[in-house]
């Protein structure tokens, strides 16, 4: 069955094939996908950027999938869909997440958005601002920025969800650049990565253990 993501006033229906029917409350985290290719590191911020949502209490969908990019969300159990953000009709109010934006996303506006729009980027260095060209298509809609900080899909994702959930931007502890010490078969050596990401409990960028193997393994950019 393919992935179905229908809109009803004020609830939100999502279903895949491998998802029960679930109708939920917004704000609902959409991720356009920006990206012509479809890579390793690209599906693992998707997961990722599920699972940290879904920690906080609020789901994710995948828009703008191509079918190669939906099989194999929908196989991992995100949900999809080959529409794009915005063909979904998300009522207003809804935020769209823009680093150029004036205004930062504060917890009382994203919890009580219908959707937060998220750009699906594998992103730049420095950044190329690709996120902007959302806005052009949700005119009316609310521009926010998590900071100046580029970060990860994933990590936009987490944060986003941890405002919503309550928490002020300025008390989420962030790292950036974040440094990794991997062991790899040359030896131990330290990974920088441009971008900024949630620091967890003992301190540590919260960066996947999958991007972290894929990283151990030399792998930049492993089209699918």
């Amino acid at each position: 069955m393919e992935p179905m993501v229908t809109l009803t006033q004020p609830h939100i229906v999502l279903a895949t094939k491998n998802y029960a029917l679930h109708s939920i409350r917004p704000p609902l985290i959409v991720i356009e996908h920006m990206e012509e290719r479809v890579t390793r590191w690209l599906i693992i911020e998707y997961v990722e950027a599920f699972r940290r949502a879904l920690e906080n209490g609020l789901h994710t969908v995948v828009t703008g999938a191509t079918t190669q990019l939906s099989s194999i969300l929908t196989s991992l159990g995100v949900p999809n869909t080959q529409l794009h953000s915005w063909e979904l009709g998300c009522p207003q109010p809804s935020i769209v997440l823009d680093m150029r934006a004036r205004k930062t996303l504060e917890h009382y506006e994203a919890g009580s958005s219908h959707c937060i729009i998220v750009g699906g980027i594998m992103g730049d260095h420095p950044p190329r601002g690709r996120g902007y060209l959302l806005l052009y298509s949700h005119p009316g809609y609310a521009a926010r920025s998590l900071g100046d900080k580029q970060m990860s899909v994933h990590t936009a994702v987490h944060v986003a969800s941890l405002i919503a959930s309550g928490i002020r931007l300025e008390d989420v502890q962030l790292e950036y650049p974040a440094r990794l010490l991997l062991n790899t078969i040359l030896g131990d050596i330290e990974v920088e990565l441009p971008y900024a990401y949630v620091k967890g409990d003992r301190g540590e960028p919260l960066v996947p253990e999958k991007l972290k193997e894929l990283l151990r393994r030399g792998i930049m950019w492993d089209e699918i």
